[in-house]
């Protein structure tokens, strides 16, 4: 049986001065967590430095003196908006693979991995637009703290890769570690281009890592037709008289 993964621990971050030395109450927890969905459609929107802690006190429906009850800055609430969608992807991806059988291939992994980190990032659309259009935008320390975050997903995915690799599933002269980047790098751009309506997010993932694994040729170890034969296999144009 897999072993079930302990509970996320909480995100880092100051607490405000306010709610200082309280035991959350399930109404708060409900109240802050409607304040960093509201903060996360308005950073994704405006971007760190024009976004008003008004402007998402109202897309949060409360007034800004209740905000300041939970956030002292918008540091402090940026920062525990991108920790918290890091944290949550990187759990859910843990969780994912460590719930499947033990006797399945690499490969099996990281396709559960990658289904489940896509479902999750457009899912949560607005966290995962306002990850990407802030992060370069906060102040140098905070990013710091941040990478933490994003370095321990990595890690769990390049070793994911390097099994596949060091059990001959991945060519020997693939290097795992760009493997990782290019895999995790088409999965976190999907959202920019992704519409419902198509492939779904699951379908779109596996797509991904078939490519990873086999390329993009039409049949494996199949000759494809060179520019020159396709030239060759068109009908000519019939003269004018």
């Amino acid at each position: 049986m897999a072993r079930k993964s302990a509970p996320p621990p909480r995100p880092p971050g100051r607490i405000s001065k306010k709610a200082a030395g309280r035991k959350p109450s399930r109404k708060a927890e409900v109240t802050r967590l409607r304040i960093l969905q509201a903060a996360a459609k308005i950073f994704a929107r405006n971007g760190y430095h024009l976004s008003l802690l008004g402007d998402i006190a109202r897309e949060a429906g409360i007034h800004v003196t209740a905000l300041y009850y939970y956030f002292d800055t918008k540091e402090h609430l940026v920062e525990e908006m991108l920790n918290r969608f890091a944290m949550a992807v990187n759990t859910k991806v843990l969780d994912a693979v460590q719930a499947l059988p033990p006797d399945i291939t690499y490969r099996e992994k990281i396709t559960a991995a990658a289904v489940t980190q896509l479902e999750c990032i457009v899912t949560e659309a607005d966290f995962m637009a306002a990850h990407s259009r802030v992060l370069y935008q906060v102040p140098q320390e905070l990013r710091d703290r941040h990478f933490v975050y994003l370095r321990t997903g990595f890690y769990f995915w390049r070793a994911l890769m390097k099994g596949a690799w060091d059990a001959g599933e991945i060519r020997r002269d693939f290097d795992p570690t760009i493997a990782t980047q290019i895999l995790m790098g088409s999965l976190n751009w999907t959202p920019e281009w992704y519409r419902p309506g198509g492939k779904t997010p699951a379908e779109i993932a596996r797509d991904a890592v078939d490519i990873m694994f086999e390329g993009m040729g039409e049949g494996r170890g199949t000759p494809v037709k060179s520019r020159g034969d396709a030239t060759r296999a068109r009908p000519r144009a019939r003269k004018s008289a």
